[in-house]
Protein backbone atom coordinates (compact mmCIF):
# COMPACT_ATOMS: atom_id res chain seq x y z
CA UNK A 1 0.00 0.00 0.00
CA UNK A 2 1.37 3.40 -1.01
CA UNK A 3 1.09 6.11 1.62
CA UNK A 4 0.05 9.56 0.52
CA UNK A 5 2.10 12.70 0.79
CA UNK A 6 0.92 15.71 2.76
CA UNK A 7 1.87 19.17 1.57
CA UNK A 8 0.89 22.20 3.66
CA UNK A 9 1.04 25.71 2.27
CA UNK A 10 0.92 28.16 5.16
CA UNK A 11 1.83 31.75 5.89
CA UNK A 12 0.86 34.19 8.57
CA UNK A 13 0.49 36.96 6.01
CA UNK A 14 -2.48 37.29 3.72
CA UNK A 15 -2.22 37.92 0.00
CA UNK A 16 0.96 35.92 -0.54
CA UNK A 17 -0.53 33.52 -3.10
CA UNK A 18 -1.14 30.44 -0.93
CA UNK A 19 -4.52 29.68 -2.49
CA UNK A 20 -3.28 30.23 -6.04
CA UNK A 21 -0.24 28.02 -5.44
CA UNK A 22 -2.40 25.24 -3.93
CA UNK A 23 -4.90 25.37 -6.79
CA UNK A 24 -2.13 25.27 -9.39
CA UNK A 25 -0.21 22.39 -7.83
CA UNK A 26 -3.41 20.42 -7.20
CA UNK A 27 -4.60 20.87 -10.79
CA UNK A 28 -1.21 19.80 -12.20
CA UNK A 29 -1.04 16.70 -10.00
CA UNK A 30 -4.61 15.72 -10.89
CA UNK A 31 -3.86 16.25 -14.60
CA UNK A 32 -0.97 13.79 -14.20
CA UNK A 33 -3.37 11.18 -12.82
CA UNK A 34 -2.66 11.63 -9.11
CA UNK A 35 -5.44 11.64 -6.53
CA UNK A 36 -5.36 15.01 -4.74
CA UNK A 37 -7.36 16.21 -1.76
CA UNK A 38 -7.28 19.97 -1.13
CA UNK A 39 -8.41 21.19 2.27
CA UNK A 40 -9.14 24.90 2.59
CA UNK A 41 -8.45 25.66 6.25
CA UNK A 42 -8.97 29.42 5.99
CA UNK A 43 -12.16 29.70 8.03
CA UNK A 44 -12.12 33.48 7.83
CA UNK A 45 -11.86 33.73 4.06
CA UNK A 46 -12.44 30.45 2.26
CA UNK A 47 -11.83 30.75 -1.46
CA UNK A 48 -9.95 27.68 -2.65
CA UNK A 49 -13.20 26.45 -4.20
CA UNK A 50 -13.26 29.59 -6.37
CA UNK A 51 -9.60 29.24 -7.36
CA UNK A 52 -10.20 25.62 -8.39
CA UNK A 53 -13.32 26.54 -10.38
CA UNK A 54 -15.51 24.56 -7.99
CA UNK A 55 -17.62 27.37 -6.53
CA UNK A 56 -20.79 25.85 -8.01
CA UNK A 57 -20.07 22.35 -6.66
CA UNK A 58 -21.82 21.19 -3.48
CA UNK A 59 -19.27 21.75 -0.73
CA UNK A 60 -18.34 19.58 2.24
CA UNK A 61 -16.52 21.39 5.04
CA UNK A 62 -13.48 19.72 6.58
CA UNK A 63 -15.09 20.16 10.01
CA UNK A 64 -18.03 18.04 8.85
CA UNK A 65 -15.54 15.23 8.24
CA UNK A 66 -13.58 15.72 11.48
CA UNK A 67 -16.79 15.82 13.50
CA UNK A 68 -18.14 12.67 11.81
CA UNK A 69 -21.07 14.26 9.96
CA UNK A 70 -19.59 13.28 6.58
CA UNK A 71 -17.04 10.78 5.32
CA UNK A 72 -13.78 11.76 3.65
CA UNK A 73 -15.10 10.10 0.50
CA UNK A 74 -17.87 12.75 0.43
CA UNK A 75 -15.36 15.44 -0.60
CA UNK A 76 -16.42 17.30 -3.75
CA UNK A 77 -14.72 16.07 -6.93
CA UNK A 78 -13.63 18.53 -9.59
CA UNK A 79 -15.96 18.37 -12.62
CA UNK A 80 -13.15 18.52 -15.20
CA UNK A 81 -10.17 17.03 -13.34
CA UNK A 82 -10.89 13.49 -12.13
CA UNK A 83 -8.99 12.71 -8.95
CA UNK A 84 -9.05 16.28 -7.62
CA UNK A 85 -11.16 16.56 -4.46
CA UNK A 86 -11.92 19.49 -2.16
CA UNK A 87 -12.95 19.97 1.44
CA UNK A 88 -13.82 23.60 2.06
CA UNK A 89 -13.46 25.75 5.12
CA UNK A 90 -16.67 25.82 7.15
CA UNK A 91 -19.13 28.66 6.86
CA UNK A 92 -21.17 27.81 9.95
CA UNK A 93 -18.19 27.93 12.34
CA UNK A 94 -17.35 31.43 11.14
CA UNK A 95 -20.92 32.56 11.79
CA UNK A 96 -20.82 30.95 15.22
CA UNK A 97 -17.47 32.57 15.95
CA UNK A 98 -18.83 36.02 15.08
CA UNK A 99 -21.83 35.48 17.38
CA UNK A 100 -19.58 34.23 20.16
CA UNK A 101 -17.27 37.27 19.81
CA UNK A 102 -20.25 39.65 19.80
CA UNK A 103 -21.64 38.06 22.98
CA UNK A 104 -18.18 38.10 24.58
CA UNK A 105 -17.73 41.80 23.81
CA UNK A 106 -21.11 42.66 25.34
CA UNK A 107 -20.32 40.53 28.41
CA UNK A 108 -16.92 42.19 28.92
CA UNK A 109 -18.51 45.63 28.52
CA UNK A 110 -21.07 44.84 31.21
CA UNK A 111 -18.40 43.48 33.57
CA UNK A 112 -16.24 46.58 33.00
CA UNK A 113 -18.98 49.05 33.98
CA UNK A 114 -20.69 46.91 36.64
CA UNK A 115 -18.78 48.38 39.62
CA UNK A 116 -19.60 51.92 38.49
CA UNK A 117 -23.27 51.06 38.02
CA UNK A 118 -23.49 49.31 41.39
CA UNK A 119 -21.71 52.22 43.05
CA UNK A 120 -24.25 54.62 41.55
CA UNK A 121 -27.24 52.49 42.54
CA UNK A 122 -25.97 51.84 46.05
CA UNK A 123 -24.41 55.20 46.85
CA UNK A 124 -23.19 54.17 50.30
CA UNK A 125 -21.19 51.19 49.03
CA UNK A 126 -17.56 51.61 47.98
CA UNK A 127 -15.91 49.06 45.70
CA UNK A 128 -12.21 48.53 46.17
CA UNK A 129 -11.74 47.16 42.64
CA UNK A 130 -13.03 48.06 39.20
CA UNK A 131 -14.40 46.20 36.21
CA UNK A 132 -10.98 45.74 34.66
CA UNK A 133 -9.82 43.93 37.80
CA UNK A 134 -12.75 41.55 37.56
CA UNK A 135 -11.98 40.85 33.88
CA UNK A 136 -8.32 40.13 34.69
CA UNK A 137 -9.17 37.80 37.58
CA UNK A 138 -11.75 35.89 35.51
CA UNK A 139 -9.36 35.65 32.54
CA UNK A 140 -6.51 34.32 34.67
CA UNK A 141 -8.84 31.79 36.31
CA UNK A 142 -10.14 30.57 32.94
CA UNK A 143 -6.62 30.29 31.49
CA UNK A 144 -5.46 28.36 34.57
CA UNK A 145 -8.36 25.92 34.31
CA UNK A 146 -7.72 25.48 30.56
CA UNK A 147 -4.01 24.81 31.19
CA UNK A 148 -4.79 22.23 33.89
CA UNK A 149 -7.35 20.57 31.61
CA UNK A 150 -4.82 20.41 28.75
CA UNK A 151 -2.18 18.86 31.01
CA UNK A 152 -4.67 16.26 32.27
CA UNK A 153 -5.75 15.34 28.75
CA UNK A 154 -2.12 15.06 27.59
CA UNK A 155 -1.55 12.54 30.36
CA UNK A 156 -4.62 10.52 29.29
CA UNK A 157 -6.90 11.63 32.12
CA UNK A 158 -10.48 12.15 31.06
CA UNK A 159 -10.40 15.76 32.25
CA UNK A 160 -12.69 17.55 34.63
CA UNK A 161 -14.51 19.93 32.27
CA UNK A 162 -17.36 18.72 30.09
CA UNK A 163 -17.30 20.24 26.62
Amino acid sequence: MHMGVTVSVISGKGGTGKTTLCAGIAACLAAEGKRVLCIDADIGLRNLDIALGMAEQPAVAFTDVTQGFCKLSDAAEHPALPGLFLLTAPVREQDALVEQQRFGAIYLGIIAVLPVLLGTIMSNTRFSFGGTSIIIVVSVALETVAAIEAQMLMRNYSGFLEK
